[in-house]
């Protein structure tokens, strides 16, 4: 299995390749200026491109740094899941559109690959949960 990482940054996509049990990744890079105000989802079009001809994912994993409450867990993202993140725009509109965007082009770019959204903040939505059942 191949598995194909993005962690989004403010100005920069970076990316690895990993094959199952083989650490470090084979291939990894980043790519700068992946965000265009003008036209997001084109820009990450483009910079998937550019590393699609490295390998072919089975499985994809994005780094969201934002699911709210609403995700306290890693989500496949299908056309449901990306419409409940939409709805938490507001409560984080720097990260979420492009998150959005880049894993409708992952969609595109590598089909038959499966897309999955890990949520930074799964782990505090839980918190709660948590606290009560140690107390």
């Amino acid at each position: 299995m191949t598995l194909l990482t993005f962690e989004p940054g403010v100005q920069s996509l970076e990316y690895s390749f990993f094959k199952s049990g083989i650490r470090p990744p084979f291939r990894s890079g980043r790519i700068q200026g992946f965000r265009e105000p003008s036209d997001e989802s084109h820009s990450q079009r483009e910079a998937l491109r550019t590393i699609a001809w490295r390998a072919r994912p089975d499985l994809i994993a994005i780094r969201a740094p934002f699911g709210g409450t609403e995700f306290t867990g890693p989500a496949l993202a299908s056309r449901s899941t990306l419409e409940r993140l939409g709805r938490l725009v507001e409560g984080d509109p720097l990260h979420i559109p492009p998150i959005i965007a880049l894993a409708e082009a992952c969609a595109d770019a590598f089909p038959g690959a499966r897309v999955v959204l890990v949520f930074e903040t799964a782990f505090f939505a839980r918190l709660d949960t948590l606290d009560l059942a140690a107390g």
